[in-house]
């Protein structure tokens, strides 16, 4: 200690009286806190349900929307995005002309989404078609496109379309008969041999 202090104090004298105040009533038995332990804050039982009342509303909430993504993320939109046989499977086109007729005659009824939808499918399905793609069901827009790669006016239109139908169908833009003539454009850019 006497090595760090300046030349002329006394290091005795700052040790006493260092002593000395920590000698005084204000510096005995204080209560240090704990750093490893928590303890709450008080609060009335009163703010304590309300509290309670505020974080069950919100657990309802996320639940609520993580259900709502879920189900529109499986094709169960609650507008007729999927149809279900008695079976319980999904009832999908399987060639380019089937979907291509659903998409139609969604459209001619002003169901514009489905329309969408449908004349995607249809696109996907004409593409494997022609063995310009090799298109299963698991598959995103970012591979099909990927495998559309060799042919970049195809691919480009392809994800025009599959970017306008994901923003429909999943992204709440609202499908209009405008969205279905862009979309009808775009299927038969893309499809053009």
């Amino acid at each position: 200690m006497a090595e760090s202090l300046p030349s002329g104090v006394d290091a005795a004298r700052v040790e006493e009286i260092a002593r000395q105040v920590l000698e005084r009533a204000e510096f005995k038995d204080i209560a240090l806190p704990d750093p490893w332990r928590f303890r709450p804050p008080e609060i009335s039982s009163s703010v304590g349900w309300v509290l309670l009342v505020v974080a069950g509303i919100l657990l309802a909430v996320a639940v609520f929307y993580l259900v709502r993504l879920v189900r529109r993320r499986l094709g169960h939109a609650g507008d007729g995005a999927s149809v279900r046989t008695p079976s319980g499977a999904v009832d999908e086109p399987r060639t380019s002309a089937e979907a291509l007729a659903r998409a139609e005659s969604n459209a001619a009824q002003g169901a514009f989404l489905e329309a969408v939808r449908f004349l995607h499918l249809a696109i996907l399905l004409r593409l494997n078609e022609q063995n310009l793609l090799r298109f299963h069901d698991s598959m995103t827009n970012g591979e099909c496109a990927r495998a559309l790669r060799n042919d970049s006016r195809r691919r480009q239109t392809y994800r025009r379309l599959a970017n306008r139908c994901d923003g429909v169908v999943f992204g709440g833009i609202p499908a209009t008969r405008e969205t279905w003539n862009d979309s009808q454009a775009d299927y038969a850019e893309c499809t053009r041999e």
